[in-house]
């Protein structure tokens, strides 16, 4: 009603955030795996969580940081799920919103074949 929505193509915004749900589960899925200790947990979000949360575009500009911090924010998985909600939230349907969708997928496929192995190791060992 106030033209926050640009149109019903924005409802696909949601299936694209639970494949974006799905590839931080496996991430978390595989740190759990990998780490020892319950008391090692909270470097996953130290880390890994805090900074990617700040530095991928979320809140600040990509195009005002440094260009060593451009450069980290586009290797975060989190800077991929930004730019491909608002690509669709746009209906900016590109090639570019294609290779993040893709770059998400393969991030999600990868850490979900290497933590249900490592998961499967701990269990059976």
């Amino acid at each position: 009603p106030f033209g926050a929505v640009p149109g019903p193509t924005a409802l696909l915004a949601l299936p694209v955030t639970v494949l974006i749900a799905a590839m931080f589960a496996t991430l978390g899925l595989t740190f759990t795996a990998l780490t020892p200790t319950i008391d090692l947990y909270s470097y996953y979000f130290t880390l890994f969580v805090s900074p990617m949360f700040l530095f991928s575009g979320i809140f600040f500009p990509l195009d005002r940081m440094p260009a060593w911090c451009q450069a980290a924010a586009r290797l975060s998985p989190l800077y991929h799920g930004v730019e491909l909600v608002r690509g669709v939230f746009r209906g900016q349907y590109t090639l570019a919103t294609a290779g993040h969708g893709l770059v998400i997928l393969a991030i999600t496929a990868v850490t979900f074949v290497l933590s249900v192995n490592l998961i499967h190791r701990k269990l059976v060992k």
